[in-house]
């Protein structure tokens, strides 16, 4: 966990450094889904050690067991969330169904 946090300031560091914000940008959506799975399989464990003597057994062991359940899970999902087809394909599918909504338009 710290070899990550370390890794992530570094990267951090290195998008301020650049001078395009383009570039900064671009930088921030690659590191961004990988920040959020390691958050969402960190975050729970962190949580779990420091205050396990507050947390009951049962809910420890959930909490543990959804680290090794819910990353992988949601893996798949946040990376084709990123991809160029699947944005086009749900502006798609939004703009018919606000028109829906909405009603024709006089």
């Amino acid at each position: 966990m710290v070899f990550i946090i370390l890794s992530y300031i570094y990267i951090i560091h290195a998008l301020f450094n650049l001078t395009l914000p383009q570039d900064r940008m671009r930088g921030m959506k690659t590191c961004s889904s990988h920040l959020f799975l390691a958050a969402i399989f960190y975050l729970p464990v962190t949580f779990t050690i420091l205050f396990q003597s507050f947390i009951q057994t049962n809910a420890r062991i959930l909490n543990l067991s959804l680290t090794s359940v819910l990353p992988p899970m949601l893996n798949p999902i946040i990376y084709v969330l990123k991809t160029e087809e699947f944005k086009k394909s749900a502006k798609r599918i939004l703009t018919k169904i606000t028109r829906r909504a909405v009603g024709p338009v006089k």
